[in-house]
Parts: C-alpha cells; sequence; structure tokens
C-alpha cells in the first residue's frame, strides 16, 4: 500500500544549517527560503489528513521508497512553443536536493514514517507548468517489503560489474 498525495502551492526550498553568534551564544538557523515554514505545514497537514484517509499505518522499521514530482511555475519569459506545450524540465535555480529535503522533512513531522533515514529509494523530477493551478509537489511513500530483495540483488551485480 502507497500513500499519494498532491500539495499545491509554489515548492520551497530546504538549505542546511549553520550557526549564527548570538549575545547568548550561536544559535541554528535554516537557510531555506522565506516561506519553507508555510510550505512545510501545508504539507505535514494535508499528509495528515490523507493518513488518516487511508488508514495509513506509519512505516516504523522498513525501508521507504519515496517518489516526489515538483511542478514549478513556468516564467512568462518561457519560449511561446513552451507556453503552448504547458510543461518542460524545469533546470533554473531550486535545487532538486534542496525541494526533497523540505518535503522528507515535512514526512518525518507528519509520522510517515519514523525519520527520514529510512527513506532508501527516492526517485524525484522537477517540471515547470504553465498552468498555475498544477504547481506543487506529487508525493508517493511505501514501505519496501521482501519483493524489493530482487532489486537489492540486482544493484549488488551491477556495482560488482562496475567495479571490475
Amino acid at each position: 500500500m502507497s500513500l499519494t498525495l498532491f500539495v499545491p502551492g509554489v515548492p520551497q526550498t530546504q538549505g542546511g544549517m549553520r550557526q549564527v553568534p548570538t549575545v547568548r551564544g550561536n544559535r541554528q538557523i535554516s537557510t531555506g527560503s522565506k516561506d519553507l515554514g508555510s510550505w512545510r505545514a501545508a504539507i505535514t497537514e494535508l499528509t495528515g489528513w490523507r493518513m488518516n484517509l487511508q488508514r495509513w499505518q506509519p512505516i516504523t522499521e522498513a525501508p521507504v521508497r519515496v517518489e516526489l514530482e515538483f511542478f514549478l511555475p513556468m516564467p512568462k519569459s518561457a519560449r511561446a512553443s513552451l507556453r503552448t506545450l504547458g510543461v518542460a524540465y524545469h533546470t533554473a535555480r531550486k535545487d532538486i536536493d534542496k525541494l526533497e529535503r523540505a518535503v522528507l522533512d515535512s514526512l518525518t513531522r507528519a509520522g510517515v514514517y519514523g525519520d527520514d533515514s529510512q527513506v532508501a529509494v527516492l526517485v524525484a523530477s522537477k517540471y515547470q507548468v504553465a498552468d498555475h493551478r498544477l504547481v506543487g509537489v506529487l508525493i508517493s511513500v511505501g514501505a519496501l517489503g521482501r519483493s524489493s530483495d530482487m532489486v537489492l540483488v540486482d544493484a549488488l551485480s551491477r556495482v560488482s560489474l562496475a567495479a571490475s
């Protein structure tokens, strides 16, 4: 069983933590965007709602597979042919790893899994879309069970061949 949901809104990045000196000592702050808090809150809230709807049980120990498809606004300066098509790969700013970090932490906070360190398979892509109603992230989460053992054997075979 997998948990699948769409969270509308402009995806926000979450950078690393950095030390900022203050009068009372150093303090850690996130280097994320100014709208990161509301973006993470939206993901957490909609995920909680979806978990209740599907009677989702948190994945406490199993390895997890997460698929993320980010849909960002297409710039007004995009070529007419792209705007007519309505979708293209997004290759400009908003690094995919920082977009992923915001979602993975929000899924942890929502209780989808115990910790984002359980994520063993992560598939992500980012697109730009002309239709503002499609801006957001499509999230799919599932536990990796015994049926994924062949994937592990295949990965071991590929790395053994590449290393020899």
